[in-house]
């Protein structure tokens, strides 16, 4: 399906880049950032901010920290 296909390339951003909501919605197709939040939700059970947090965060075991790595790098030693 259509919809999917746009949150799977959503989710792909949301972990990789630090675009805003808006920006992503306009790069997979959706009309502006609210129905992609709402597609996303209905799709996920979560909102592309939840999605990012969770992936941000080490507990999460994100496997790519990408731009917004949620400060892991400073904390190796």
């Amino acid at each position: 399906h259509q919809q999917r296909l746009r949150v799977e390339a959503a989710q792909t951003l949301l972990r990789t880049t630090n675009l805003r909501g808006r920006e992503i919605a306009a790069r997979v197709g959706f009309c502006d950032e609210y129905y992609l939040s709402k597609v996303f939700r209905r799709t996920t059970g979560m909102t592309p901010s939840e999605y990012r947090r969770r992936r941000e965060t080490p507990e999460a075991g994100g496997e790519r920290g990408g731009e917004g790595n949620g400060g892991r790098i400073s904390d190796k030693k």
